[in-house]
């Protein structure tokens, strides 16, 4: 009895030891992981430690560029302020004016109108005289057949043909100019030269309408149509041709209606008399040409058949 009693005792003496020889075992692992979390964070530390070092390096590097950039900022403040120019009051006042408009236009004139139709007059002049010199030529026969086959000259042909209508349109210009002097009071500033250049205008016309008749017959009064049109857009009569497309540009400097209108506008407004000399240079080469080209029509056509002859033969 007494030794089973003492080994009960000391069985009860030994759990105590058992349990702290656990809780020592447990302490110890818990130790362990302990200090092998102190290591990995000591790593951490180092790392952070480098990384806080580089950026203290760039964070010194990018002061130095501050500062550099400051001292240049500096320096060009300086230089800038030491070119700004010291301006009057009227300089200044100029300056803003500038700024605020900065392109501003000027024109000027050697002549002016009245008013608009006083404007618009020496192009309804011209276009006048065409359309009448046209009219002419569909009533009219260009050229006598009878007096080419009679043996008269070919230029004596032409002529004939061309002299009635240029008598009518001397007439035409006559009453254009009284139209405009007399009634509608324009008052052009050299109305002799005026109606000089009315008269020259119109005998060209008639000249070159008859010529293109006598050679083309119903084409050359389409022809004469047609340079109509073209003269109404190209003249500049209306508006400055110096807008106009390239190819109608290039037919403004041709056609005659052109330094014609010009002219008119010289004589009724005033102005330089270079495009009236240019004019009547221009419009008397037209009338030389158109008159050659009339009597070589007559020359081509001196040979009658006997359907051309008027009572009929036989």
């Amino acid at each position: 009895d007494a030794l089973a009693t003492g080994t009960g005792q000391l069985l009860e003496g030994v759990r105590p030891l058992a349990a702290s020889a656990r809780a020592l075992d447990e302490g110890a692992s818990a130790l362990a992981d302990g200090a092998g979390q102190l290591a990995a964070g000591e790593d951490q530390a180092v790392t952070g430690t480098e990384q806080l070092a580089g950026g203290a390096r760039a964070l010194a590097t990018g002061v130095g560029q501050a500062r550099d950039g400051a001292a240049s900022l500096r320096d060009g403040l300086v230089q800038g302020a030491s070119g700004v120019p010291d301006l009057s009051a009227d300089q200044r006042e100029r300056a803003v004016g500038a700024i605020n408009d900065p392109v501003a236009t000027a024109s000027a004139s050697t002549a002016q109108v009245s008013t608009y139709g006083a404007g618009l007059a020496p192009y309804l002049l011209a276009l006048s005289l065409w359309i009448g010199g046209y009219v002419l030529f569909l009533v009219v026969r260009p050229l006598s057949r009878r007096a080419a086959a009679a043996g008269r000259s070919a230029l004596g042909t032409a002529l004939g043909g061309y002299g009635p209508a240029a008598a009518v349109g001397v007439v035409q210009s006559v009453l254009l100019w009284t139209v405009v002097v007399a009634v509608l009071r324009l008052e052009p500033a050299a109305p002799l030269g005026l109606l000089a250049l009315l008269l020259l205008t119109s005998a060209t016309f008639v000249a070159v309408v008859h010529a293109l008749v006598a050679w083309f017959g119903l084409t050359g009064q389409f022809a004469g149509l047609v340079l109509l049109v073209l003269q109404l857009v190209s003249s500049g009569g209306t508006f400055p041709w110096q807008t106009l497309p390239a190819p109608l540009a290039a037919v403004h400097q041709v056609l005659p209606m052109s330094y014609a209108v010009e002219a008119f506008r010289s004589l009724t407004a005033g102005g330089s008399a270079r495009p009236v000399l240019t004019a009547v240079a221009v419009l008397g080469g037209y009338l030389v040409l158109a008159l050659a080209a009339s009597a070589l029509a007559a020359r081509r056509g001196r040979v009658l058949s006997p359907a051309d002859l008027r009572p009929a033969l036989g």
